[in-house]
């Protein structure tokens, strides 16, 4: 009887362990998700002190050390492939940027994309004009805008009379 009530308690103390180390599984993959402790105690079904309990345990920090290792040397790889990549991207920028058959709005967006993800200064997006301006004086900076795009083959629309 005695071994029968030592074999229930060994079972049900591996089940136990199981849950418990399942829950230590948890509470990393959580924390590696950028989980905060309450989020992460919530989500478990313990404590936020149980999760920190558990997070500052050795084999949990050891753990954690592991998986952020392995987390680097992937961000390294992607970063080298990235910069594989970046004269590839580039020299495809440069063939969209002066096909004179790519269309003006298509270009428009590379530059600006060019300009803004590579740590460019980007072209104002709109112009504020603090002046008031008479229609004579707006109809002359309209002609000279469309006499630019046109010399340049950068006029996407003539404009009717």
């Amino acid at each position: 009887m005695k071994r029968d009530i030592d074999s229930k308690m060994a079972v049900g103390g591996i089940a136990k362990l199981q849950r418990l180390q399942q829950t230590h599984k948890d509470i990393i993959r959580l924390h590696l998700l950028g989980l905060s402790n309450k989020e992460i105690a919530k989500q478990v079904g313990i404590t936020p002190v149980a999760v920190s309990y558990t997070l500052s345990s050795p084999i949990v920090q050891a753990e954690l050390k592991e998986k952020n290792d392995i987390l680097d040397d992937q961000v390294m790889l992607i970063k080298s492939r990235i910069e594989e990549l970046k004269p590839l991207a580039v020299e495809m920028l440069h063939k969209i940027l002066v096909d004179d058959n790519a269309p003006f709005s298509v270009k428009r967006a590379t530059a600006m994309d060019i300009l803004d993800n590579l740590g460019g200064e980007s072209a104002p997006r709109s112009l504020t004009i603090n002046n008031n301006l008479t229609i004579n004086e707006i109809n002359e900076i309209k002609a000279r805008a469309i006499e630019a795009a046109r010399s340049t083959g950068m006029l996407a629309i003539e404009e009717v009379q």
